[in-house]
Formats: structure tokens, sequence, C-alpha cells
């Protein structure tokens, strides 16, 4: 498929920068500066060209001159914005966002994605949560089992995606707090935070 398909033009999805070591939590969905500019020197290099993502699915608009490469991005964080428009600005990249209009209209951090950071920064700890409700107040084990882990994520992406948007970032950190991350090590809620 790759040598029948070898002209034709592709869409490249990213997600988040990296403020901290987010790449470090998930590779998949945050990259750095310096990764997404080695990536964009490949793509030169090896003959694909800069493409907005119109010209990608309209039949003849694409550039001739190379094989066209669109880039979406997804979800509207700070850290695509700081980490990750410039490079693609510099490379003559004009992403698509698909904006988290929810997320962004209340300044919020995505919650799936903030919950699963704070449970991997909190690390394989024991820890006695209280005032969260939802079946999350007791004590947690999280270094015994996996299940543990499993549960206690749902339950607070349960209970966040119970509150009031504005509310989300401060009971993160509530959160986050509770499990013993330190507030110098939170830097996730800018990173995870809608533009």
């Amino acid at each position: 498929m790759r040598a029948a398909t070898r002209r034709q033009p592709r869409i490249l999805c990213y997600h988040g920068g990296n403020l901290g070591d987010e790449r470090r939590y998930n590779p998949k969905l945050f990259c750095t500066r310096e990764q997404l500019t080695e990536r964009l020197d490949w793509l030169r290099r090896t003959g694909f060209v800069p493409a907005t993502l119109d010209e990608v699915v309209t039949p003849g608009a694409a550039p001739k001159n190379g094989i066209p490469v669109a880039i979406t991005l997804d979800d509207g964080w700070y850290s695509s914005w700081h980490d990750l428009l410039p490079a693609m600005a510099e490379y003559g990249y004009r992403p698509v966002l698909y904006l988290h209009t929810e997320a962004y209209e209340a300044g919020a951090p995505i919650i799936p994605v903030s919950v699963r950071y704070i449970l991997w920064k909190a690390g394989p700890v024991e820890a006695t949560l209280a005032g969260f409700g939802a079946g999350m107040d007791g004590q947690w084990r999280l270094a015994e089992r996996e299940q543990q882990h499993h549960r206690l994520c749902a339950l607070a992406e349960s209970w966040l995606l119970a509150q009031a948007a504005q509310e989300v970032a401060p009971s993160l950190e509530r959160f986050a707090a509770a499990l013993g991350v330190p507030a110098s090590a939170r830097i996730w809620l800018r990173a995870a935070s809608a533009i």
C-alpha cells in the first residue's frame, strides 16, 4: 500500500507540546519542539511539502511540487500553541485546529488526559482521599493493584465531568495534592489546558 500511495497526500495529527515531562508520560500524545523539528526536517528531505487540509481533500488542489502533507492539531492545548505552532509556521505548515470548545471556553484542562497524568505523576502511592465523594473517598493503594488505578481513574473522571467547567482546574489541583503530587510538578495544568 505504501508503494501504491507513495505520491498521494498525507494528513498528520499532533496533539500537545511539552512544557514539563508530559512526553515521558505519553510520548505518542506529547512531543517537544525539537522532536517536531526533526520530523519536519525529515519530511522536507524526503520530498513532502506543506499543504492545507482543504488542499489535500480537494481533488487537484494540492501542491504538485512534492507529496502534500497537511497537519491537524487536536484539542487546542496551550502547549501546542507554545511549542508546536511556531515550528510548524517556520516550515510553512498551516495546521487545522480541532478545538475542544467547552474546555476552551472555560479555560479548563482536558479531563481524561489530566487525570491520567496526575495518576502517572503520583506513582505507586498509598493515599487517603476525603471530601471527593462519588466512591472516591477512602484508602487507595495504587502500588498494589492495577485495577485500583483504573478504578480511581474512572471515578475521578466521572467526578470531574459532573462539575461546572470552571471548577475543573481547581478540583484537579486538589486531587493532585491529595495524591501527593507537589505543586512544582503540576505543570500539566497548563500543558493540558485549552489555549
